[in-house]
């Protein structure tokens, strides 16, 4: 939009409009025709379409605007006084030259206004438009004009004058701690004041007359003025009378007639008082010594400026208590005067007014001091829905109904050279009042405080917003309480403002964030109440595959920076913007090698706390990488936030399995024995234990059993509980209690069983609850070292109870692979890199050589890889995550014509089943990815009664789904091999994204791929990305089509099996070509409508045309319903053609050939 700047004069002070359109319908309230508007040192008219990017200057001028430029430039003396009219020309000489400057920096200024309140040494605003400041524990602020500020002089002949402004702090109760100009200190209260009055008689800007009052309430008691709402407009402009020296009739005529006219000013709507201030630059004359200069004002309004008849003031200008319009002085300095005409209600109410003052003296020839400037109108105003052509009430700068529920201060403050550029940047250190905690209970009467937690509470029970208001019966007062001390012992603060209308949801959230914090409603009190994210010893529930309905696990895979530069508002530097950089491992910054994250938080202004935020954020991006998200049905809404679960699923490969207790067995009063639904398999190698989600007692909790083998053989249903439990106990186990089975680790503990995981959010789905949760890592919650992510992966028992070992686990996938793997030893690691950073989508089977070693080597030649690729390519802010769906397929029988398509890998305990199957591709972890997927059987001797596959699916934010999916395939004995292809390349170079622009149109890749930048956001030259927003019909399915068309991309899928039945209604194939090799001794095509085969067998055949075997003769033949074959051609008695008529048995060849007596050839159909 265009940026109209509207000068009242010569001076920087002028009003800002953002708008287009023409200029006459954007900037009201003045005459444009006697203004002068420029854009681009180009003189406009008033109804000039202002258009994006414009920066027009307006300036109010008398009606010669021509020579008003010039002499204009001389108000500018004005209220300030600091100079005298012969230093002006050169400041007039400055004034293009100025407005060049202003233009360049327009946009900038423009985007800064809306965050003037937060910054210190900001500018004062009108506060119309703006909503009412909401204070937040103690900050500085740059307080809302209620109206435009206006002047009143002091002094001899108005020697000083003085700048009054009424200015809103913020809505309730708050105390002012500082009021200060600019960054100069005015004064000063240690313990905050809430009303009363005060001098600033002392520092740089003191002055006997300078004075403050604060109130919380009522009306001002320093001046009646501050009640009420005035208008100032300052004009700074000359009233001319030129001399004439008699010699040109036609300058003369000119003179008179720009005299006579005056200067007019329109007065704002419901003006009922004006004043009128006239400057004299010093009044005196030379005539053989200096002697005194007189000077004559008319000054006049009229009630209906469209059509003015002209009145004059009732009283001319208070000179010292004397009224007149003649000023006869022998002085150099500068004087003020002040001309004051109230209106009746009959003549304000409704109208249109102006004012006119015009110079009736001529100016000496030369040798005097006698220019005289109108300096500024000042006009009172009624309110309009209270007054009538009867009574005039005078407006207030704001209702009543708000001023009681406001902070307000009236200042007065000199006007002069040292404040001249400052009277606009009064600021405020308040701080605001709200409830405490004293250990017990909430106070009634609300004091200063700083607490973040006393701040939620308010803004909850704030009537600022009645709708949303809570009462204290709707709140859990003692967790708010909790929450107060948590605060109160980590020093978190909350210090702000609220200016832009933010909703009390959005600051909520943001100070319980500050503070690690939810609110959240407890279905068991019907109240709200205050959770905490802090260290936690205890599990709440115990989440396994029996009572989880659905899983889903992810990682993110976001490039870990290597610290947080963070900026806040620093209360210690009198709440001036601050930036502070905290590394992750505790060092300094080193530009040449380390990346940043930028972090900005509202209400946080202390070191202490934003270094607290950035350490939990890091360690949480360190720390918990992964998300699970489990529906756990309708008891997920009696899950606290923010406690734990212990989880064990088989998509996590923690533990040996989970079943239902069937019943629980006491001797002598203490639990002996637990027999259970199903069975474990128990190891001989390790001791194991059980953790229940114990429901039978009196309360319900989770419990932890250390148990040994009760039957002695590899596969038991019961378990001796070694433990020591009492029957009087408050929680035990009981039939129905779901329960996790796995090794106990080195230290006896359970850790090996389960992953402790931290609830993060609790959401509705129907009648069930989706729980997020995160990895439960104590160190978060020290604030020391930034803890890294561990894994608990269990290695699991075999058949005969023994144990599988990760490394055979692998290598038995590596085996199962290898048939299908290509020679040429290509690296599986760097591979595995491509994939996620090119999107290679095609991919070979490859044996992995692990040297002997672990998981590990696996890691470490991915990591080495990822360095590689990272140091040529940087995904700015890409997540990159790892999917993992739970698939359940249920298998009743394998027959020999069923077939069974799954991710599975199989270590044979013999030669004649398929006894179990577990699959574990190791995580590809940190900056690269992890593919981490498991299948756990239930199996006895004779059949396979349950396979779950879980499978890993690459992603990231930029929709690529899938580079690579290779799977056995199985079916009545026989097994083979499924490929699939997918998706489009991550990133591609210029080379590849110029083939697919000639494949396709410039603006279909164009639809699909932006260029790829760098975390500082810097464009990497050559390399483009697929964009986070492109639309996968509309853009990404087209340009795919048209890169496998041109051959830019590996689209199929590759099937190898003995067999493979399809049962199904309808087979629909949509290709262009299928081709049939017949096990390579022949091959059939079916190609655009036609069939190619060495020979075509069936009971029915309906076609349009029949190809023979020779190429050079080609016969049209039907076939009808009757049994009748004929040439498509054929005609009884012609050249050539047959008819065969099985209904009747007859043939008829138009031309029969035989050989010997013998037909050797009659026709051969075969289909090349």
């Amino acid at each position: 939009m265009a940026l109209i700047y509207v000068y009242n004069g010569v001076g920087k002070d002028c009003d800002i409009y953002n708008n287009d359109g023409k200029i006459c319908d954007i900037v009201k309230g003045i005459d444009l025709e006697k203004s002068l508007i420029i854009s681009k040192g180009e003189k406009l008219k008033a109804d000039y379409v202002a258009k994006k990017d414009d920066v027009i200057f307006i300036r109010r001028l008398p009606k010669d605007p021509v020579t008003a430029i010039v002499v204009g430039g001389a108000a500018i003396l004005g209220f300030c006084a600091f100079g005298t009219a012969l230093e002006q020309k050169d400041k007039n000489d400055k004034m293009q030259a100025e407005m060049d400057k202003q233009a360049a920096a327009a946009k900038a200024a423009a985007e800064t206004r809306a965050k003037l309140p937060f910054v210190k040494g900001s500018k004062n605003q009108i506060a119309t438009g703006n909503t009412l400041p909401f204070i937040i524990g103690k900050t500085l602020m740059t307080p809302y004009l209620l109206s435009s500020p206006f002047y009143t002089f002091g002094g001899a002949n108005g020697s000083k004058s003085y700048y009054n402004a009424v200015m809103e702090i913020g809505y309730a109760k708050t105390a002012i701690n500082k009021i200060s100009l600019g960054t100069t200190d005015l004064k000063s209260w240690a313990d905050g004041k809430l009303s009363g009055t005060a001098t600033i008689a002392e520092g740089t800007y003191g002055d006997s007359e300078n004075r403050v009052e604060i109130i919380q309430s009522g009306s001002f008691t320093l001046d009646s003025r501050f009640n009420e709402k005035w208008v100032s407009n300052e004009l700074n402009t000359e009233i001319p009378h030129r001399y004439f020296d008699g010699s040109d009739a036609d300058e003369g005529k000119e003179i008179q007639e720009e005299w006579e006219a005056g200067v007019v000013e329109n007065l704002p709507e419901h003006a009922m008082q004006v004043e009128v201030v006239v400057l004299l630059d010093g009044c005196r004359k030379y005539d053989d010594g200096w002697k005194n200069q007189d000077i004559t004002l008319t000054v006049e309004y009229c009630t209906d400026a469209s059509n003015p008849v002209w009145e004059r003031f009732s009283k001319g200008f208070n000179q010292n208590g004397t009224y007149s319009n003649t000023f006869s002085y022998r002085t150099k300095k500068q004087m003020r005067f002040v001309a004051t005409q109230t209106f009746t209600a009959e003549q304000a109410f409704g109208s249109n007014m102006a004012v006119r003052v015009k110079r009736t003296t001529a100016k000496a020839e030369s040798n005097a001091n006698d220019t005289i400037y109108l300096l500024a109108v000042q006009t009172k105003c009624y309110d309009a829905k209270k007054s009538s052509k009867s009574a005039l009430v005078a407006a207030k700068p704001l209702e009543d109904n708000l001023s009681d529920k406001c902070t307000r201060i009236a200042l007065r403050m000199i006007a002069n050279t040292n404040t001249k550029d400052n009277l606009d940047a009064f600021n405020v250190t308040c701080t605001s009042y709200a409830r405490t905690w004293n250990g017990t209970s909430w106070s009634t009467d609300k004091t200063p405080t700083r607490n973040l937690a006393s701040w939620v509470l308010e803004v909850l029970t704030s009537d600022t917003h009645s709708p949303s208001k809570y009462e204290d019966s709707e709140l859990d007062l003692d967790s708010f309480g909790a929450f107060y001390e948590y605060c109160k012992s980590n020093n978190f603060y909350a210090d702000g403002a609220i200016l832009d209308g933010t909703t009390k949801k959005n600051t909520i959230e943001t100070l319980l964030q500050n503070a690690n914090a939810a609110l959240v409603y407890d279905p068991s009190t019907g109240k709200i109440e205050v959770v905490i994210d802090s260290a936690r010893s205890y599990a709440v529930a115990l989440l396994n595959s029996d009572n989880i309905i659905s899983f889903q696990m992810s990682k993110e895979f976001k490039r870990q920076t290597d610290g947080r530069r963070c900026t806040y508002l620093n209360s210690d530097a009198e709440y001036s913007s601050d930036t502070e950089t905290f590394m992750r491992d505790g060092g300094d910054y080193d530009p040449a090698t380390d990346t940043l994250t930028k972090l900005s938080r509202d209400y946080i202004t202390t070191h202490d706390h934003i270094y607290k935020y950035a350490w939990r954020e890091m360690a949480a991006e360190s720390a918990q990488p992964r998300t699970m998200t489990v529906n756990v049905g309708p008891v997920g809404a009696y899950y606290p936030i923010f406690d734990c679960v212990d989880v064990q699923h088989k998509a996590l490969a923690i533990g040996l399995g989970s079943t239902t207790i069937k019943s629980a067995e006491y001797s002598g009063g203490v639990l002996s024995k637990i027999n259970l639904d199903g069975f474990v398999d128990f190891p001989t190698d390790s001791a194991c234990g059980i953790i229940v989600n114990a429901c039978a007692g009196t309360e319900r909790g989770v419990l932890y059993l250390k148990v040994s083998n009760a039957e002695g053989t590899a596969r038991t249903h019961t378990l001796k509980v070694t433990s020591n439990v009492s029957i009087s106990d408050n929680v035990l186990p009981g039939h129905g209690d779901t329960i996790s089975f796995g090794r106990l680790d080195t230290d006896g503990e359970f850790t090996q069983i389960r992953s402790r995981m931290k609830i993060m959010d609790a959401e509705p789905n129907g009648r069930n609850y989706i729980l997020t949760l995160k990895d439960y890592v104590p160190e978060m919650y020290k604030y020391g070292t930034i803890p890294a992510y561990t894994s608990n992966v269990t290695n699991r028992p075999n058949k005969t109870g023994g144990t599988t070992d990760q490394s055979n686990i692998l290598d038995g996938v590596i085996k199962a692979a290898e048939q299908a793997a290509e020679k040429g030893g290509i690296d599986a690691a760097q591979e595995a890199v491509n994939a996620m950073t090119h999107g290679n989508h095609f991919t070979n089977v490859h044996k992995i050589d692990f040297d002997g070693t672990s998981v590990d080597a696996i890691l470490a030649k991915v990591d080495e890889a990822l360095k590689t690729a990272n140091s040529m390519t940087e995904i700015k802010d890409e997540d990159m995550n790892v999917v993992m769906d739970e698939a359940k397929t249920s298998i009743s029988t394998l027959k020999q014509t069923a077939t069974e398509i799954s991710a599975t890998v199989a270590t044979k305990a013999d030669q004649s089943a398929l006894d179990k199957a577990n699959t574990n591709i190791s995580t590809l972890q940190q900056t690269a990815t992890e593919i981490s997927a498991t299948v756990k059987t239930k199996a006895d001797q004779s059949d396979l009664e349950d396979a779950n596959t879980n499978i890993s699916t690459l992603q990231s934010t930029v929709s690529v789904q899938s580079s690579y999916v290779g799977a056995m395939v199985r079916g009545g004995g026989k097994e083979g091999h499924m490929s699939l292809s997918l998706e489009l390349p991550v990133v591609i170079d210029s080379d590849t994204r110029a083939k697919m622009v000639k494949k396709s149109s410039e603006s279909a890749v164009a639809a699909v791929y932006e260029q790829l930048a760098d975390a500082s956001g810097t464009a990497i030259k050559g390399s483009y990305a697929i964009k986070a927003n492109a639309d996968p019909e509309a853009a990404v399915k087209p340009l795919w089509d048209a890169c496998v068309k041109g051959g830019l991309l590996a689209s199929q899928i590759e099937l190898t099996a003995d067999q493979i039945k399809v049962a199904v209604g309808e087979l629909n194939i949509d290709a262009k070509q299928v081709v049939f090799n017949n096990g390579g001794t022949s091959t059939s095509i079916i190609d655009g409508g036609k069939i190619k085969t060495e020979l075509l067998s069936a009971d029915d055949i309906q076609t349009l045309a029949f190809k023979t075997k020779d190429a050079e003769i080609e016969k049209s033949l039907t076939m009808g319903t009757t049994g009748l074959i004929q040439t498509k051609d054929f005609v009884s008695g012609a050249a050539s053609g047959f008819m065969l008529n099985g209904e009747t048995g007859q043939i008829e060849c138009n031309n029969l050939v035989a050989n010997g007596g013998n037909f050797k050839e009659l026709l051969s159909i075969v289909v090349d």
